[in-house]
């Protein structure tokens, strides 16, 4: 759920920014976990031939989701050094999801619901985020006001 404007935090000079569902503090490190809750892909040929190796890659592990072979691809030496792809992990205090929430709401820009299991949590928990967004806009709330979330969803 897109709160305030993410673009703020895109890098002009990598060919790939995404949120994490676990943020390491190293906005390079391959250590911190990818979720395609915000993914910016800026257009160049090594992002192509990335988002190509990508494509072939999910053909190769069908019993594999977008985001494992991703994970995959991440820790694939050969493939980096390859590929030559710049990506930039976005700090889960601005980009946040329920696997590791900022509960200060005056910080987040985005709030992905990861770590969920099946849709009908998914749907509770970004309801009570909405709520708690638009309470925290429409009021004179405490400043630092926090999330009820996860509620049905689960922090890692």
């Amino acid at each position: 759920m897109w709160l305030k404007n993410p673009f703020l935090y895109v890098d002009p000079i990598q060919d790939l920014t995404i949120a994490c569902e676990v943020y390491t503090g190293d906005p390079k490190s391959t250590s911190n976990k990818a979720d395609r809750g915000f993914f910016f892909v800026k257009s160049t040929d090594i992002s192509v031939e990335f988002l190509k190796y990508w494509e072939v890659a999910m053909v190769l592990h069908p019993d594999h989701d977008a985001q494992s072979v991703l994970e995959m691809i991440k820790e694939d030496e050969v493939a980096q050094f390859r590929l030559r792809v710049r990506i930039k992990y976005l700090d889960t205090v601005h980009f946040s999801g329920f696997c590791q929430p900022n509960k200060d709401m005056r910080q987040v820009h985005t709030m992905h619901a990861n770590c969920c299991e099946d849709l009908e949590s998914k749907v509770h928990d970004l309801r009570l985020v909405l709520d708690d967004w638009r309470n925290s806009m429409t009021s004179l709330s405490t400043p630092g006001s926090s999330w009820r979330v996860p509620s049905k969803c689960k922090e890692k």
